[in-house]
């Protein structure tokens, strides 16, 4: 994931939202939303495959990080 669309400053001293997490049911559900964002025209870094799931990050029209997030399921 790219420093641009993640970095920001996080502080207790700071009023509002940090970013906003959506629970996505597998990698699929990411993928989906991946396809969504690009045929309305929202940038992202991609669909992030880590050691702990699969993370899409993008930002809404305010700047606040918005994580498309499904977690690693162990065969």
């Amino acid at each position: 994931m790219s420093e641009a669309l993640w970095i920001h400053h996080v502080t207790e001293r700071r009023v509002g939202l940090d970013h906003l997490s959506i629970a996505c049911a597998g990698a699929t559900e990411v993928e989906a939303w991946r396809e969504r964002l690009d045929e309305v025209g929202v940038a992202h870094d991609g669909v992030g495959e880590l050691s702990y799931g699969h993370v899409l990050v993008a930002r809404d029209p305010d700047g606040i990080v918005i994580e498309f997030f499904s977690p690693r399921v162990e065969a």
